[in-house]
């Protein structure tokens, strides 16, 4: 039956952005040996806390340490990143100890987000295998889903079917059991699904700083630019030395930097040497950090990738967003985005078109509207665009909900909108809408303010006459507000009204025995479908010192609880607090759909 009840003007168009809580699980992180190290994973996160609420935990080895373990808990890119160190041994039981120290290490970082930042929704691992193994023993115990980031070239390589049996099998097991995988690029998600690593797969790029693409310079040589760790099977910095060295036979006026480090370091100088390159025609910078990358990016007018490998190419996407063409290989992650409009592809391996195109390139470098080459990338790879996509691959695997103080964890659709009808200093993570007629201290709630997340939507009205209309919620959570309403009949009609299913949590009958609030008015029990209110006519605890006890050091509007330092004490409490909703009838808890059965005892009054 619909009712004519005022209503407000809303009428369902409530954002169901919740801010989920993420926990980041990273092989690779920036740290204090390599503060570049995976750079592209900070941004993801960064990208995903506009929308989610984000800890990334990384686990770092340091030879250096004096103590076994060292935390470094940073806030300063606008989310917590904990870090912690922990040092590697070199005894003869080193296969053991170190694996143990890094899961101890990831472990602590686990105990601290949970503390900090409650409820895990879910679980973002980059990079297996370890924090996948992590991801997948918290999936095990705790039912917390997890996906997997995949950004490592060995799919491609041939470096993964390098890896031993146990190494292959226990990433299988971890791609499987995830709740989704993405990658950076089409071509790594091909190659993961070749290998057998089965599931469903996104592709979500890596982000790159929107900046105002830089004059063109008037150089007096044509400046070439290479950025790429020097890892010469992977990048082939060699061919592209050889390259320059053939093109300035023919051509004196150009320049070719390489910023970078790696094992091939030395064998690369050495080469520019053989060929009388070096501080001549080749420069070598060494590793920078990303700000003097940007900085000379300024000053050269062409990039060159001649990569046999790569998953994505944060050095293409960079040149680009600086309004500087680029010369790349088709090499599994930049001919997704590198088009005629941003430069010359060119095969891997293929001497002979990298002369052809560090020839073309110098000569019509110009023709390339940098603002164009900014525009492009800006707004293909930018953080709302990534941040949006990952909150979207989260949605609908995030449907499991605690509702209510006793842990009960429910599915809900990702789709509904829920209220939470008296959500007081406690709403519910999942609510889109919180309704409550009283935001200031109150006794029923200890004096305690109401809590408004930035996520939610908050309404003052009276739970026995909602402003709401006939249905309009998918879900309503009642969650220890029923024992406080004058008239349950009334209440349960309005609950039903206004939405289509829902969850009533009272405290049960052993609770009122034992804790008894003077504020609680109804014993609530459920019957079969129906619930059941029983009006109080005791509000004496059982024992003034179990309620002390279970509310210890508290501060209480109901009865006195006790206020001690005592260690026995503080443990018996919690242990007390652990098991309460393990024991019969500690709380009533009750799952309804379209309509609510109740049953109402009232005591009698002297005269009736």
């Amino acid at each position: 039956m619909q009712d004519n009840k005022a209503s407000l003007p809303i009428n369902s168009d409530y954002s169901t952005n919740i801010r989920y809580n993420i926990l980041f699980l990273t092989k690779w992180y920036p740290n204090k040996f390599d503060p570049q190290l995976a750079i592209y994973v900070r941004k993801h996160a960064k990208a995903v806390n506009a929308y989610c609420n984000v800890i990334v935990v990384y686990a770092c080895q340091d030879d250096n340490l004096k103590s076994t373990f060292e935390k470094i808990v940073s806030t300063e890119n606008g989310f917590t990143e904990i870090t912690i160190y922990y040092k590697k041994s070199n005894s003869i039981l080193k296969y053991f100890i170190n694996p143990y120290r890094y899961f101890k290490a990831i472990r602590t970082g686990i105990s601290d987000v949970q503390s900090g930042m409650g409820q895990i929704d879910l679980i973002h691992v980059t990079v297996l295998n370890r924090p996948g193994l992590v991801a997948l023993a918290i999936k095990k115990l705790k039912h917390i889903p997890y996906i997997v980031t995949e950004h490592w070239t060995g799919y491609a390589s041939g470096n993964y079917q390098k890896k031993n049996f146990i190494k292959r099998w226990l990433a299988n097991r971890v791609i499987k059991n995830a709740s989704a995988v993405t990658t950076v690029s089409e071509n790594l998600k091909q190659n993961m699904l070749g290998l057998g690593l089965k599931n469903t797969y996104y592709v979500v790029p890596n982000i790159i700083e929107s900046i105002a693409p830089p004059p063109s310079p008037n150089n007096s040589k044509v400046k070439i630019l290479t950025v790429s760790d020097l890892l010469d099977y992977k990048k082939n910095i060699s061919g592209i030395i050889k390259a320059v060295y053939a093109v300035c036979q023919q051509n004196k006026n150009i320049e070719y930097h390489i910023i970078g480090d790696g094992s091939d370091m030395a064998m690369l100088k050495s080469l520019s040497d053989s060929l009388q390159m070096t501080d001549k025609f080749i420069f070598f910078h060494g590793r920078q950090d990303n700000e003097y990358v940007y900085e000379y990016m300024k000053e050269i007018d062409f990039v060159v990738i001649n990569s046999n490998y790569e998953t994505f190419s944060v050095a293409a996407t960079e040149a680009l967003v600086n309004g500087k063409p680029v010369i790349t290989t088709i090499c599994g992650g930049p001919e997704e985005f590198v088009t005629e409009d941003c430069g010359i592809l060119i095969e891997k391996g293929n001497h002979l078109q990298l002369e052809e195109a560090l020839v073309k390139m110098i000569s019509t470098f110009k023709n390339y509207d940098p603002y164009k080459l900014n525009k492009y990338i800006s707004e293909k790879f930018n953080y709302t665009v990534i941040g949006k996509q990952f909150y979207n691959i989260y949605k609908p695997i995030i449907t499991r909900f605690t509702v209510g103080l006793s842990g009960k964890k429910l599915n809900i659709n990702p789709e509904w909108q829920v209220l939470d009808v008296g959500s007081g200093h406690r709403p519910n993570r999942r609510a889109n809408v919180l309704l409550d007629n009283e935001l200031d201290e109150t006794e029923h709630r200890s004096g305690k303010k109401a809590f408004i997340p930035a996520d939610k939507k908050m309404v003052v009205g009276d739970a026995l006459n909602m402003p709401f209309n006939y249905k309009e919620f998918d879900f309503i959570i009642a969650s220890h507000i029923a024992e406080h309403i004058d008239n349950p009949e009334q209440f349960c009609e309005e609950l039903s009204r206004v939405g289509k299913r829902g969850y009533i949590e009272t405290p049960g009958s052993f609770d009122e025995f034992f804790l008894n609030e003077p504020f609680h008015k109804w014993i609530v029990s459920k019957k079969g479908n129906c619930l059941v209110f029983k009006e109080k006519t005791n509000f004496k605890p059982f024992s003034d010192f179990i309620y002390g006890l279970i509310y210890l050091n508290e501060n209480r509007t109901g009865h006195k609880s006790f206020h001690s330092s005592n260690p026995l004490l503080k443990i018996i409490s919690k242990v007390m607090s652990k098991i309460w909703k393990y024991i019969p009838n500690s709380y009533t808890r009750f799952y309804w759909e379209g309509t609510i059965n109740v049953k109402v005892f009232r005591k009698k009054l002297p005269y009736e």
